[in-house]
């Protein structure tokens, strides 16, 4: 077996993006989401800031203890191993659920005035389970992966330890290793699927709305065109990644992908005016 790679010299800056991202400026956007009286906000834009910070929280466990890599590992090591192979699943489906959010809300706008969605409390009920479903699956999804790791972190051959100098993870399970990526992996793969299937639905629109009315203003937000482009970036940068640890690579970036995933999220989606206005 290949040595684990060691990216002790890395710590302070993975540590800062983790800190900046996920720990500060996530934390804000959240307080300000939840305060403010004049933003308006969506409940799984909100529960996308919070994954995001359980995130970076458990990235950091390792480093925040100061501990290094013991033999046997600390009780703190075990669970934030558990907590980390949990975590970016989490995260991962959080993403898809604001998308598919995003997606639903951004058609609506196309079909019936408001006046006519309006329903009865009786034909409201499956939409607010819906709503409720999607905001518990990404921790129905960090629970299933944190009890699949505290099993296998059991089991004989497999060893737990902070090798990279980063972070606490397993060694000697396969499953476990290669579980997280592929799902994170084939959801972000879902994710851009989805991109692709509103930005042709987009355009078909504004061509079909250009044709029927030529005087109707179909300027392009520019705003938005940024905001898409940069979301665009951020998941194929992290499908990058994830392909990356699917093949074992022992490159630092994918690494620094990890710890910078909190403050993309920050700059992408909380420091954005068209954020609040949109969801």
């Amino acid at each position: 077996m290949a040595a684990d790679p060691n990216f002790t010299h890395l710590a302070p800056a993975y540590l800062t993006l983790l800190i900046v991202g996920g720990q500060t400026g996530l934390p804000i956007i959240i307080a300000t989401l939840l305060i403010s009286k004049k933003v308006t906000r969506h409940p799984t834009l909100i529960n996308f800031f919070c994954t995001w910070v359980i995130y970076s929280v458990t990235y950091c466990i390792f480093l925040y203890s100061g501990q290094g890599d013991q033999q046997p590992p600390s009780t703190l090591c075990q669970i934030q191993s558990a907590a980390i192979h949990g975590a970016a699943p989490m995260c991962v489906v959080a993403t898809l659920t604001l998308v598919i959010q995003a997606s639903t809300e951004y058609l609506n706008t196309f079909r019936e005035p408001p006046a006519q969605q309006m329903t009865s409390p009786r034909s409201r009920w499956p939409k607010t389970l819906r709503l409720r479903i999607m905001l518990a699956m990404p921790y129905v999804i960090f629970a299933a992966f944190v009890l699949l790791t505290a099993f296998l972190q059991r089991q004989k051959g497999v060893d737990t330890g902070g090798w990279n100098g980063l972070y606490c993870t397993l060694r000697g399970s396969t499953i476990i290793r290669y579980a997280v990526p592929a799902f994170c992996t084939a959801i972000l793969a879902a994710i851009v699927g989805f991109e692709v299937a509103i930005a042709i639905r987009y355009f078909r629109m504004q061509r079909t709305i250009s044709d029927s009315f030529p005087l109707a203003e179909t300027k392009k937000s520019r705003a938005m065109v940024i905001r898409v482009l940069a979301f665009s970036l951020y998941t194929l940068v992290t499908l990058s990644a994830g392909v990356l640890f699917l093949s074992g690579s022992t490159l630092a970036w994918p690494y620094m992908v990890q710890a910078a995933l909190p403050l993309s999220a920050f700059v992408v989606f909380g420091a954005q005016k068209v954020a609040y206005t949109l969801f």
